[in-house]
Formats: C-alpha cells, sequence, structure tokens
C-alpha cells in the first residue's frame, strides 16, 4: 500500500483521492485522523504510566508515598497527571523515534508475563504494572537502574509510536481535509492539544467498550487498502496523474460521479459489513451467534479479501479511466507515470505548473487538458 506513495511522492490523504474521488475520501481521511488523535492521548497516558515507574527508579519511596490530592472520580492520580504533562510537553516540540519490532516485543512481552506470573503467582499484562511488581520485591540498586533503563526505552517507543504512528498521521490529514488553513506541523500542534481533550485515563477507566470500538478499527481500514492495492496494480496499473489528483473539478479524472467512486464506496461496505457481526457481539455477545464471533476473528484478512475481490471485479465491470482525458491513445503500461523521471507528470508537462499548484497555476484546455508534445513522442 504504501507503493504509490514512494512512487509518486503523494501522501495518504492525496492518493485516497485517486481511490474515492476527490470528495468521497474526505470521510476515510477523516476517521483515520480522528482514531489518530485519540491514540495520540492515550498512548501518552500510557508514556506517564512508564515516566512514574521512572521516577520512583530514581527517587524511591518519596515518588512512592507522595500524597494523591486527586478524588478518586478523576481516575488519574496526582503522579499519573503530573507525568502526563511532562510526557506531553516532551512530545509537543520533539518526537524522538525509536521503532521496535512488534513480533519480537510481542514475544517478549508474552514470555515475560508468561515467567512473571509462575514467580509471584500474578500475570502483569501492563509493562509498567510488570515494572513496579519487580520493584516491590527487589528493592535493590542494581533492579531500580536495571527497572529505571527498560521504563525509559519503553518510554523513547511511545514517543516513536505517538509521532510516526499519529502525531504525523494525523498532521498530514487535517492538511488534505483543510489544506488552506492548516500544514502538517500544525496538525501535530492539533494533535497534541486533541490528545490531552480526550482525557485518556478517563477514556480507559469509564469506557471500555469505546476502546473496543479503537480496537476494531481493523475492519475499517482492512477493506481500503485492499482497495488501494487492487486500484493501483490491477485498474490502473500504477499509473497516477499527479496534477489531476488536485483538480476538483467535473470531468477531471479523479471526480467520478459527484467527486465520489461509488465502486470503491460499495466493495469497502462490502467488506466492512463482514466484520460488524463481530463488532456487535464485543459489545452483546448474546446478540450473535458463534460463526459471527468467528469470523471477527478473522477481522482483517476477511474484510481485506472481501473489498478486494468485490472491487476487481467492479473494476472490470465499469473500467474507471487510467489517463487523463486527451491522453487515452498512449499506451498504458506498468508505471509509465512513475518511470524516466515523470513522477506523476507527461513528458513536457511539468513546466506548465512552474510558479504554482495544478490546481491554481494552469490554464487548462477543455475537459483539463495541458498542451503536451504530441502523442507520436511517446
Amino acid at each position: 500500500m504504501a507503493r504509490p506513495g514512494v512512487r509518486y511522492h503523494i501522501g495518504y490523504p492525496v492518493l485516497c483521492r485517486s481511490v474515492m474521488g476527490f470528495y468521497g475520501s474526505m470521510f476515510f481521511v477523516f476517521i483515520r485522523a480522528i482514531v489518530g488523535a485519540i491514540w495520540y492521548g492515550i498512548q501518552s497516558y500510557y508514556g506517564a504510566n512508564l515516566m512514574s515507574t521512572c521516577l520512583k527508579c530514581i527517587f524511591g519511596h518519596r515518588w512512592d508515598n507522595w500524597e494523591n490530592h486527586l478524588p478518586a472520580s478523576a481516575d488519574v492520580t496526582s503522579k499519573q497527571l503530573l507525568c502526563f504533562f511532562l510526557v506531553w510537553i516532551m512530545e509537543l516540540p520533539f518526537g524522538v523515534s525509536v521503532f521496535f519490532s512488534k513480533v519480537l516485543i510481542l514475544a517478549l512481552g508474552l514470555l515475560a508475563t508468561s515467567s512473571m506470573e509462575g514467580v509471584y503467582g500474578v500475570a502483569y499484562w501492563n509493562m509498567w504494572d510488570l515494572n513496579d511488581a519487580i520493584l516491590d520485591h527487589n528493592w535493590t540498586p542494581a533492579a531500580r537502574c536495571g527497572i529505571f533503563l527498560v521504563s525509559f526505552s519503553y518510554l523513547l517507543s511511545v514517543f516513536g509510536v505517538n509521532l510516526g504512528a499519529n502525531s504525523i498521521p494525523f498532521g498530514a490529514d487535517m492538511t488534505g481535509l483543510f489544506p488552506k488553513y492548516l500544514t502538517i506541523r500544525r496538525g501535530q500542534v492539533l494533535c497534541a492539544f486533541l490528545g490531552f481533550a480526550i482525557v485518556p485515563w478517563k477514556l480507559i477507566a469509564t469506557a471500555q467498550t469505546f476502546i473496543t470500538f479503537l480496537g476494531s478499527y481493523n475492519i475499517f481500514m482492512a477493506p481500503l487498502c485492499a482497495i488501494i492495492i487492487v486500484d493501483y496494480c490491477f485498474a490502473r496499473k500504477g499509473n497516477i496523474h499527479v496534477p489531476s489528483l488536485y483538480r476538483a473539478s467535473r470531468g477531471s479524472l479523479y471526480w467520478f460521479t459527484g467527486g465520489v467512486n461509488f465502486s470503491g464506496i460499495f466493495a469497502w461496505c462490502a467488506g466492512t459489513i463482514m466484520g460488524m457481526p463481530g463488532l456487535v457481539a464485543a459489545y452483546n455477545p448474546k446478540l450473535v451467534p458463534q460463526a459471527g464471533k468467528d469470523m471477527y476473528k478473522l477481522g482483517w484478512i476477511l474484510t481485506f479479501t472481501t473489498a478486494g475481490v468485490v472491487y476487481f471485479i467492479l473494476v472490470q465491470i465499469r473500467k474507471p479511466r487510467v489517463l487523463p482525458t486527451g491522453f487515452e491513445d498512449i499506451p498504458v503500461k506498468w508505471e509509465y507515470l512513475a518511470t524516466g523521471g515523470r513522477d506523476g507528470f507527461f513528458d513536457g508537462e511539468r513546466d506548465a505548473y512552474a510558479g504554482g499548484s495544478p490546481s491554481e497555476s494552469v490554464v487548462e484546455e477543455p475537459y483539463g487538458r495541458v498542451a503536451e508534445k504530441p502523442k507520436s513522442a511517446y
């Protein structure tokens, strides 16, 4: 799915226009942005708990015995709130990208939890709870130093995840939705404030069903991934005309029907529906038979495959235009517009956009065509 962005140097919000249409893409950009902002706050809260463990290693029982001045209804202690502000401030201007292999972390996490359960008799699934338990049972200088280093490394990984998976994508999405007012950097600042405004400790403490919904995010995004792959690899043979991605006018290449690709929308709905019974079961298991629950276990694979197959059939029935009006006679080869230094432009077309964007600086001929070299040159 990342190949179109690498080949044509475009982000997710712009790429979605080539698949779902200029206006149809806005829904998919919006849902990713909202989930990114929520997870930004939750990840920051996780980082706050890890920082609390680090401070416990440094200050010992003085930190552990620090009096809590917040009521139980706040669902957060004074120590956690202080640490949350520290983490939030550190993330706002900076981002330390430390990425760990998810497979390795999963394996090590399972091994650590199961082994410590054999020692302490309790399974600690939160990393900060496990670190605190180790300190409670082994309050030595060596243990404090080791737990500090472990917690600090986890804290850096939280910064990396929030920067790469939440903050930057949110900024890019907001730029796609509101290009007149927001840049990626402004979007990142907005994401940071929204991450605080959602009071993530409240979500974790009182909204288990909402967290369950966030966990089901894959059944909404997997169909879109499949559609983008099928559209790029099979329908368009790897060809994206970059200037047309910025033309929100009737008759332009990615306008489809009223700015929406209804074939893509139908395929996305078909894929998403396959995961909906399991999502309902997550809230009320009695309403869904066992078959629906089993389907949910295959959430990503099932919704991805269904949407991909449906969209493949639809593009065979109603083939989308690959090249803009006036250039249909050019042979459509695999990634023709991405090779030879074209970067999504036809030969000689880039000069027409000097000094402005494709949507502003070009006086187009009928149907949006830009003056080009004779077709014989291709």
